[in-house]
């Protein structure tokens, strides 16, 4: 989690000089409250992500790329989507990871049943163990800054500066996706992608065993092994995306919230509740998006007349053709002319008798005008 007032003072940075970013607001009302995600995903109740639900702040992406490259820069905002998509596969690996935490303590347990390392020296991992070091394995799932955020938590020293730290936002984050990309294939043979994370049958997690900090669930008989998802787990998923987004030093992240709640379970055992994904961000840039491509078709389909008219420059637009109606009142008042209005629910145009009784609401809705329908074909 992060501030919003930090949100608010990293965007006032990008601001020419001299521009007053809230003009006429009072001085005790800049300060901007609340917080928002760096991510959120959702688990289930053995603590093990549920596939579909992870989801990356697209406020925090576009607040790095304020920075780098910036809105000078072509294409500035691209490649948020296959991030998202990278990062759900990063998620699914994590769980399935046979990462095993070594610290000089056993793990306390936390708030809502995360486990929590004390910050403890981590013990040298014993040769010839079965899981090699969280060290490399974080590394090759996540990155080097997950890598660093967990040895701080853990009370190491910082080391060596993040591998990638001084490469532009833009060639950080794709070189990242590029090793996650989304299995194109086994579903359809009837197994699970390798980096799967949603077993079919649960099994509870498993107690770890000596100084190795794990929180193993039995494999399922037909997935990997997936285990729950630890404190640190969650600290390094949010260190790697704040280092990819750019925002380590604007948003700076430093909170984990965890909300439990009920599902209702179906009858079925063998079908799995059902979860959405978090909601985020906003729905707009989806449907922005879909506008954009359906202007780019090929097949020439266009968008429509009215939503043609509504993007059409206003340099195009015939002025003379139009209609002020601030001015000329009585075509305002003939469009909305209660002839106009059909009766009741559904029904035909002006003139048509109403609906059959049984097809009456109690509150009946408004209707389009019988003009509006005509034009709509």
């Amino acid at each position: 989690m992060f501030d919003l007032e930090l949100l608010r003072q990293a965007m006032i940075a990008v601001l020419p000089e001299g521009t007053d970013p809230d003009p006429g607001v009072p001085q005790e009302e800049l300060v901007l409250p609340g917080k928002s995600a760096m991510f959120a995903l959702v688990l289930d109740e053995y603590g093990r992500p549920v596939e579909g639900t992870s989801v990356v702040s697209a406020c925090a992406w576009a607040t790095g790329r304020l920075f780098d490259p910036g809105p000078s820069a072509p294409g500035w905002l691209d490649g948020f989507e296959e991030l998202g998509e990278a990062f759900e596969v990063a998620v699914g690996r994590l769980a399935a990871a046979p990462i095993a935490y070594v610290t000089g303590e056993r793990p306390a347990p936390g708030p809502y049943g995360l486990q929590v390392f004390r910050p403890v020296g981590p013990a040298p991992a014993s040769e010839g163990s079965p899981a090699r070091a969280w060290q490399q394995l974080l590394s090759e799932v996540l990155g080097g800054a997950a890598v660093a955020a967990v040895g701080a938590l853990f009370g190491q020293v910082a080391g060596a500066a993040v591998q990638g730290a001084t490469e532009p936002l833009v060639k950080r984050v794709a070189d990242w996706v590029a090793t996650r990309r989304p299995a194109q294939d086994g579903a359809a043979q009837g197994h699970a992608p390798t980096d799967s994370h949603a077993p079919a049958e649960p099994a509870r997690p498993t107690e770890p065993a000596g100084s190795a900090v794990t929180a193993d669930a039995a494999p399922p008989a037909d997935g990997p092994d997936v285990r729950p998802v630890a404190f640190a787990d969650l600290v390094a998923l949010t260190a790697q995306i704040a280092h990819l987004c750019g925002v380590q030093h604007h948003l700076d992240p430093r909170m984990i919230r965890v909300r439990s709640y009920l599902v209702r379970l179906p009858r079925d055992p063998g079908v799995k509740p059902a979860a959405n994904q978090p909601f985020l961000n906003s729905l707009l840039p989806p449907d922005l998006a879909r506008v954009r491509a359906t202007l780019e078709a090929e097949d020439g389909a266009g968008l429509g007349p009215a939503l043609d008219a509504y993007l059409t420059p206003r340099t195009a637009v015939a002025v003379h053709a139009r209609t002020d109606l601030r001015q000329d009142r009585r075509t305002v008042l003939d469009g909305v002319a209660p002839a106009l209005v059909s009766a009741g629910r559904g029904g035909g145009g002006p003139g048509a008798p109403p609906p059959p009784p049984q097809h009456n609401d109690a509150k009946p809705r408004r209707q389009p005008s019988g003009r509006a329908r005509m034009r709509h074909g």
